[in-house]
């Protein structure tokens, strides 16, 4: 009987584990939002419990910038942040693209809709509760944009392993 519950446990555990996510210190990513307006992700290391995400969000010359900080351990997951609802999450850059399929729900409000190809990216397709489409690149699992009714952000800038909307991998 022991065994079987060591067994039991084993696979819980096995099952729930996943690819740690790819973040190195200093990493960055910028979006760009069809009005122009820039978001920056920084990334910094902490030590080899996993990251510190810095989201910028720049709001034009007279407004001030808003500023969203949130901590992550190695795979990827928020553990800390200013803005609560990320906390116990995937983070908004990121997720294993790898471990979820059509139909699978992600951070409890989006659902994975379809593969597709998305301007020069293959993207898994998640759709929010809120509507709008989030493309994450198949290969690397990084969000490349997303599209709204009013809105597209289109990831134009980083030193990640993924393609910019301008085709050069960084």
């Amino acid at each position: 009987m022991k065994t079987i519950l060591v067994l039991f446990v084993f696979f819980i555990l096995a099952s729930c584990s996943t690819e740690p996510a790819p973040f190195k210190d200093g990493m960055y990513l910028e979006y760009r939002r069809t009005d122009g307006s820039p978001s920056y992700f920084k990334i910094a290391a902490i030590g080899n419990k996993g990251y510190k995400i810095i989201e910028t969000r720049k709001r034009g010359p007279i407004l001030s910038d808003d500023v969203e900080e949130m901590f992550v351990d190695i795979y990827g997951v928020v553990y800390k942040s200013s803005f609560e609802p990320y906390e116990g999450e995937f983070s908004p850059i990121w997720i294993p693209v790898k471990k979820f399929k059509v139909g699978d729900t992600v951070n409890r409000v989006f659902h994975v809709v379809r593969k597709d190809r998305w301007k020069q990216w293959e993207v898994l397709v998640l759709e929010g509760s809120l509507g709008g489409e989030y493309y994450y690149d198949l290969k690397t699992g990084f969000k490349v944009g997303i599209s709204g009714r009013r809105v597209e952000i289109v990831l134009v800038a980083t030193n990640a392993p993924v393609a910019t909307d301008n085709g050069i991998k960084q």
